[in-house]
C-alpha cells in the first residue's frame, strides 16, 4: 500500500525578505570623529578610488606620467632664474636650483592636493547620493594618488642632495618623519576644506589666493631666515604654528639636502597645528558628513 507525502510548502520571497537582516542608516548625533575604522574596512574601495584619480588624471596626454615633474622643474628653472641668479638670493650652502626644488616638491603636494581634497564631497555627488560608504574615503584616496606624485619627485630630490653634498646624508633618516607631518598637515588642511566646500562654494574661490600668499608666507624659494627678518625670531614660532607648511618645508629640506637646521620651535609648533587641524577636521567633516547629501 503506497503512502503519499505532501511536498514541503513553498517559501514565498516576502518570506525570505522577513527573515533577511535589516540594515538602518542613519545619521548618527552627538560630537563624533570621523570614521577612520571605516577606511580599513572599505580599504578596496579606497584604494579604487586613488587608482581611478591616477589614471584619469593623465588619460589620454601625450606626456602622461611626465607632467608630475614638468611643473616643478619648470618652476624650478624660472626661480632659479629670477630668485637665485638675478636677485642672489642664499640657498644655505646647496645650489639654488636643488634648494628650489625641495622645497617646491613639499608645497607642490600640498597645494595640489588640497585644491582636489575640496572638491573631493561635490565632485562625487553621483555616488554620495547613491550608494553609502564612509564620506571620508574620498579625500583620503586624493591623499594617496597625490602621494604617487610624490614618491616620483622624491628620489630626484635625494640624488640632488647627494650631488650637493658629495655623499649620502645621515639626515635621510628624518625624511620618513617630515613626509609624516606633511601627510598629516595636508590631511587636517584637506578635510577642513572638503568640509567646508560642501558648506560654501565661497572655498573654491578664494582657495587660490589662500595659496599664492601662503607660497609667500612659506620658505618654498628662499630661507626661512628671510621670513624671520621680515616677522622677527619671535613672531616666527606663531607663523609656524599659522601657517604649519613654514616647519614642513624647513625640515623636509634640511633632511633631503643637508641645508641648515630648521628651528625646533618651528618644528614643534607645525607638529601642534597639525594635531589641531586633524582634531577639530575631523569632528567638523563628521558633522558634514550626516547632511552631506541635503547640501550637495
Amino acid at each position: 500500500m503506497s503512502s503519499l507525502t505532501a511536498p514541503a510548502p513553498q517559501r514565498t520571497e516576502s518570506e525570505d525578505h522577513d527573515d533577511a537582516p535589516l540594515l538602518w542608516i542613519h545619521a548618527s548625533r552627538g560630537m563624533q570623529f570621523v570614521d577612520i575604522a571605516g577606511l580599513w574596512t572599505f580599504r578596496e574601495l579606497l584604494f579604487y578610488f586613488a587608482w581611478r584619480d591616477v589614471k584619469v588624471r593623465y588619460k589620454q596626454s601625450i606626456l602622461g606620467i611626465l607632467w608630475i615633474l614638468i611643473q616643478p622643474v619648470a618652476q624650478m628653472f624660472i626661480f632659479a632664474t629670477i630668485f637665485g641668479r638675478i636677485v642672489g638670493l642664499p640657498s644655505e650652502g646647496v645650489p639654488y636650483a636643488s634648494f628650489a626644488f625641495g622645497g617646491l616638491a613639499v608645497w607642490t603636494y600640498f597645494a595640489s592636493t588640497v585644491t582636489k581634497m575640496s572638491s573631493s564631497l561635490d565632485g562625487n555627488m553621483h555616488l554620495i547620493t547613491k550608494v553609502y560608504f564612509p564620506r571620508i574615503l574620498l579625500p583620503v584616496s586624493v591623499m594617496l594618488g597625490t602621494l604617487v606624485d610624490f614618491a616620483i619627485v622624491l628620489p630626484i630630490v635625494l640624488i640632488l642632495g647627494v650631488l650637493a653634498q658629495g655623499r649620502v646624508l645621515e639626515s635621510w633618516l628624518v625624511i620618513p618623519a617630515a613626509v609624516a607631518l606633511l601627510l598629516a598637515v595636508t590631511f587636517g588642511v584637506g578635510i577642513w576644506l572638503s568640509a567646508l566646500n560642501a558648506r560654501y562654494r565661497d572655498v573654491m574661490l578664494a582657495l587660490p589666493i589662500v595659496l599664492q600668499i601662503g607660497f609667500y608666507l612659506t620658505p618654498v624659494v628662499f630661507s626661512s631666515s628671510i621670513v624671520a627678518r621680515v616677522v622677527s625670531d619671535e613672531w616666527l614660532p606663531l607663523l609656524a604654528f599659522v601657517n604649519p607648511m613654514l616647519g614642513v618645508v624647513e625640515v623636509f629640506r634640511w633632511a633631503a639636502l643637508g641645508t641648515n637646521e630648521p628651528q625646533l620651535a618651528s618644528v614643534v609648533m607645525a607638529c601642534l597645528a597639525a594635531l589641531l587641524l586633524i582634531a577639530t577636521g575631523g569632528i567638523f567633516f563628521a558633522r558634514t558628513e550626516r547632511t552631506v547629501v541635503d547640501r550637495i
